[in-house]
C-alpha cells in the first residue's frame, strides 16, 4: 500500500475538455534493470541541409536523457506506482482531466521500448483515485490495418471499457456516450480503408455496435 500524501487543493478544477498525452514506455535500472526510451538514439534532422552537422549516437542517462526537458522525478520507470500517482497528482493540479495514453497491442512495442499494455490497469486505477480519465492513443503498430484496428478496439473496450476511469464522451444529446480514441499517424492508412471500419456501410463497420467510438486522427486530404 502506498502512503497517503497530503493533497494540495488544485488551483483549478480538472476538466474533461483538457487532454494531455502520456507515454508509459519508460524504464529505469531501479525497476526493469535497464533504461528504455531515456536512452533513445539521436534522431537525425528532417532537413537535409542540417545532416552535415548530425553526429550519430545515443543519449546516456541518467544525466543525458532523450528529452528537451529533464524530468522533475528523474529518469523514472513508467511501472513505478509512486511515479504514476505523482503524475496523476500533477495532472489534477494542472486541471487536466484526461490522460491520452500511448498504446500498443499486447506483446507489441515501438523499436525503442517494450510492451506496456500490462501497465494500463495500474494507470486506470491511479487515474480513478485522482479523478482523471484515460483515453487510448493507438500507435502505428506493425500491420495496423482496419481489421487489426477493429481487433484493437474490441480488446480495449472488452478489457478496460467497464473501468470507472475509462473515458467516454457524449457528443450529441440524442446519442449514448462513446469512447474517444486517438490515432497516431492515421494518414498511413488510406481514407478508403478507414471507411471500411468507420463508415456505416463498411464491411467491418463499428457503427451501431458495442465497439462504436469517436476516433480522432490527422486530416491531410479531403
Amino acid at each position: 500500500n502506498l502512503p497517503r500524501r497530503k493533497r494540495k487543493t488544485p488551483l483549478i478544477r480538472s476538466s474533461s475538455r483538457v487532454h494531455a498525452f502520456y507515454y508509459p514506455w519508460y524504464a529505469s535500472p531501479k525497476v526493469e534493470g535497464r533504461y528504455l526510451h531515456w536512452n533513445h538514439r539521436y534522431i537525425s534532422p528532417w532537413m537535409k541541409s542540417k545532416m552535415k552537422d548530425f553526429v550519430p549516437g545515443a543519449h546516456e542517462p541518467p544525466d543525458d536523457v532523450a528529452s528537451v526537458y529533464y524530468p522533475q522525478l528523474g529518469p523514472y520507470s513508467s511501472r513505478d506506482r509512486s511515479v504514476i500517482h505523482a503524475h496523476m497528482e500533477m495532472f489534477r493540479q494542472a486541471g487536466i482531466g484526461v490522460a491520452v495514453v500511448s498504446w500498443y497491442p499486447p506483446s507489441m512495442a515501438d523499436p525503442n521500448g517494450a510492451p506496456s499494455d500490462d501497465v494500463m490497469p495500474m494507470l486506470l486505477d491511479a487515474a480513478a483515485r485522482f479523478g482523471i480519465q484515460i483515453a487510448f492513443h493507438l500507435e502505428p503498430y506493425e500491420k495496423r490495418t482496419p481489421g487489426e484496428v477493429r481487433n484493437s478496439l474490441e480488446y480495449i473496450i472488452d478489457t478496460y471499457g467497464s473501468h470507472s476511469a475509462f473515458y467516454r464522451i457524449k457528443w450529441k444529446p440524442d446519442e449514448p456516450e462513446k469512447p474517444l480514441v486517438y490515432v497516431y499517424d492515421s494518414y498511413q492508412t488510406r481514407p478508403q480503408a478507414w471507411a471500411r471500419l468507420l463508415s456505416k456501410k463498411g464491411d467491418m463497420s463499428i457503427r451501431n455496435t458495442k465497439y462504436d467510438c469517436y476516433m480522432l486522427g490527422l486530416l491531410l486530404e479531403i
